[in-house]
């Protein structure tokens, strides 16, 4: 299952049995890597006619945004506004009257939009230098400047690429494991009279 964040998660629990006088005792929710079952959902307790619902970790902020529908096909746990750290693998597990328990196991996978790119320039060397308001320069004609592109924060690394109007001028984007970072490297030049006032674009 595949989520972005701050939006709704539909985990499928597959609780269906065709075996005659066969019935659902409970069911555990439960993520891989934390020991406290997230959500339990149990029939041998029944409260005004409905499973009696059990948050065991009641106190962290994933159980706290966890519901069960149950009269789905196939049923599935809910979880609302979803966060970059509720990715993981989730199993569902189901003990029954008369079959054997069943596991069903889920891979949640959070997309996390990339914010605005990070423009930066060089000449030289003049090392990093902000695109202060969206400029940069001034240049000499003849000049050979360096614009670099960068994303810091989307999941999985976003594609960042350079546009001149509905052009592309280059796609060849580096993701850097150890920070996290995707840059792409846009060389320029040698300038002429007219590159002024060009308009580049850069999207992650």
């Amino acid at each position: 299952v595949t989520v972005v964040e701050g939006r709704l998660a539909v985990l499928p629990c597959d609780k269906d049995t065709s075996v005659p006088g066969d019935s659902v005792q409970i069911i555990l929710w439960i993520k891989e890597g934390v020991h406290t079952p997230i959500y339990s959902y149990d029939y041998r307790q029944m409260i005004d006619g409905k499973p009696k619902e059990t948050k065991p970790d009641v106190n962290s902020t994933l159980a706290r945004r966890t519901s069960f529908r149950s009269d789905g096909s196939p049923a599935a746990m809910l979880v609302e506004r979803i966060e970059p750290d509720d990715a993981g693998v989730y199993r569902c597990r189901v003990d029954f009257l008369l079959s054997p328990t069943r596991n069903t196991r889920v891979n949640l996978t959070v997309i996390v939009p990339p914010s605005r790119a990070q423009v930066t320039w060089s000449l030289g060397n003049s090392g990093q230098l902000a695109a202060d308001g969206g400029v940069v320069g001034p240049f000499l004609q003849g000049d050979a400047p360096t614009l670099s592109c960068s994303n810091q924060d989307g999941w999985p690394p976003p594609r960042v690429t350079w546009y001149e109007g509905d052009a592309l001028l280059d796609d060849d984007y580096e993701f850097d494991a150890i920070n996290g970072t995707v840059e792409n490297i846009l060389n320029l030049g040698p300038l002429s009279r007219a590159d002024l006032n060009r308009r580049l674009t850069c999207i992650a």
